[in-house]
């Protein structure tokens, strides 16, 4: 199996899925926690870190809210996860119900980098918006597709990608366009799975 072939879809929903309870987490900033002792909530403004695990989410701001195991962050994400990197705008995860969101994101590592508008789900099933999913390194000449949404299921022993209305470039010119695919994680890297035609095959 390609070990680098997962990491890309991996790093979007692994490094969020370790929960936080099973780590006392660490928050820091550079200015001055604030802590709501009601509502049992901490804000941490300016280079705020929230540490769990083998996991850091940074951002310009995080609020977690301690009695529900919930943190959101805004503004030049970036979370990290056993050297696998996530950059994104929006961060919540609620780690109780292993559920996570982002928006504006990109993410990968070679062969293949991901950027969307929005993505979310869980740790075996999740799925991105307007993604642009890219072969190789984003460049002016580099091959990648784009789709309105990209799924992302762990099937047991296996794990794919759905594609739907996908639309393979050179660069910025169209070369053909699919209705639909699947694309295998753990096997060849550029083997597809294509429905089209009457029977689908």
């Amino acid at each position: 199996m390609p070990p680098n072939a997962r990491i890309t879809f991996t790093c979007l929903c692994f490094s969020l899925s370790v929960s936080l309870n099973a780590a006392l987490p660490e928050l820091s900033s550079i200015e001055p926690l604030e802590f709501d002792e009601a509502s049992q909530r901490m804000v941490a403004r300016g280079d705020a870190r929230l540490d769990f695990g083998s996991t850091r989410i940074q951002a310009d701001q995080i609020t977690y809210y301690q009695a529900f195991s919930i943190a959101d962050a805004i503004g030049n994400i970036a979370v990290t996860h056993e050297g696998n990197r996530l950059i994104a705008e929006n961060l919540s995860f609620d780690s109780s119900e292993s559920i996570f969101s982002v928006q504006s994101l990109r993410t990968g590592q070679w062969p293949f980098y991901i950027s969307g508008d929005r993505a979310g789900g869980t740790v075996n099933q999740s799925s991105i918006e307007n993604a642009t999913l890219y072969y190789g390194n984003p460049s002016p000449l580099g091959l990648s597709v784009s789709t309105q949404e990209l799924r992302y299921e762990d099937e047991g022993p296996n794990e794919f990608v759905y594609v739907d209305s996908a639309v393979f470039r050179v660069g910025r010119v169209p070369l053909f366009y699919l209705p639909g695919y699947r694309h295998s994680l753990t096997e060849a890297p550029y083997l597809l799975e294509v429905d089209g035609g009457s029977d689908n095959r």
